[in-house]
C-alpha cells in the first residue's frame, strides 16, 4: 500500500515532533510539510485502498 517508505517516515517524524514542540516556528515549518508534502502521501493512499483493499 505504501508506495514511499521514507516519506512515510518522514511523517511519522514529524507528527512525533509536533506533539512535543512548543516553538511556534517549528509548528509552521511542519504544518507546512504537512500541505506541501504529506497531504498528497494521503491522497494516494485512499487511491490505493480505494482501488484495490475495499
Amino acid at each position: 500500500m505504501i508506495q514511499d517508505e521514507e516519506l512515510w517516515l518522514s511523517a511519522l517524524r514529524e507528527r512525533n515532533n509536533v506533539v512535543h514542540s512548543y516553538n511556534r516556528n517549528v509548528a509552521t515549518e511542519i504544518v507546512l510539510l504537512a500541505k506541501g508534502q504529506f497531504y498528497q502521501m494521503f491522497c494516494d493512499l485512499k487511491k490505493e485502498v480505494d482501488g484495490h483493499w475495499v
